[in-house]
């Protein structure tokens, strides 16, 4: 599984444009910053390569509502009931305005979208959920509008060196143990800031509890604020990260 980690970093880092061009200096200077890329002046050249890094974070399902407030207009059915092409074309409209999908075009986007979601459904981002993997689609129209995949992944993948894991557990016995995991939710744009995203949790998460599970974890690229700022609104907290410099202490 921590093999699986680094064939998602690099999965990712191959859909990061690379940006060279030359520059003055002070203009390199005076550049905004984005965390999922490396900024560097080089001879006068300005180069901007892909530095994808993610963080994990974990909701309590504890947390979530126990009842689930229908949307009108809306219904929810299980992620097989919807073909690969509707599922690809909605991930590149719900990601297109972010890294690294906003350097693409949106022919590379599609492909970007088909082998993302491909590698999902092969397993390599651990055992599919069709119980909690779930779409929200339009009830007049039968048009998708939004989708939760939920996967089980090892806590290998989730506590590499062992931190954040689960309290009552060693982290030899983490490592062994598999943990539901929000590996996609998206929404069409045309629907965002209505709740459904809320809506697809929440359902997802009430999947969940009957199973057993009492957590549940989700990834985000440093630096796609929206994504991080749904995640702090819907509960999520923040596993602690290995490669914070406070860990590298003597």
């Amino acid at each position: 599984m921590r093999r699986r980690l680094w064939v998602f970093l690099s999965m990712m880092e191959k859909w990061f444009r690379t940006v060279r061009c030359e520059v003055p200096w002070e203009v390199y200077q005076s550049l905004p910053r984005h965390p999922a890329y490396r900024f560097e002046y080089v001879q006068g050249e300005l180069r901007i390569t892909g530095r994808p890094r993610f963080l994990s974070c974990r909701l309590g399902l504890e947390d979530l509502a126990e009842s689930v407030t229908e949307r009108d207009g809306y219904e929810v059915h299980t992620l097989s009931e919807h073909n690969r092409d509707e599922l690809s074309t909605l991930f590149a409209r719900a990601f297109a305005n972010t890294a690294p999908f906003a350097a693409l075009d949106w022919e590379t986007c599609e492909v970007a979208a088909k082998a993302l979601l491909a590698r999902t459904e092969s397993g390599d981002d651990g055992r599919l959920d069709p119980a909690a993997s779930l779409v929200v689609k339009s009830s007049a129209t039968d048009h998708l509008c939004g989708v939760s995949i939920v996967t089980w992944v090892s806590g290998q993948y989730l506590f590499p060196s062992g931190l954040g894991r689960p309290d009552e557990m060693t982290a030899e016995e983490s490592r062994r143990v598999v943990f539901p995991h929000l590996t996609w939710i998206f929404v069409e744009p045309e629907s965002s800031r209505m709740g459904l995203g809320c809506w697809l949790l929440t359902r997802s998460g009430r999947v969940l509890r009957e199973q057993g599970a009492n957590s549940l974890y989700s990834t985000f690229l440093l630096g796609q604020s929206e994504s991080m700022l749904w995640h702090w609104k819907m509960g999520f907290q923040l596993l602690e990260d290995p490669m914070s410099p406070r860990h590298w202490r003597m």
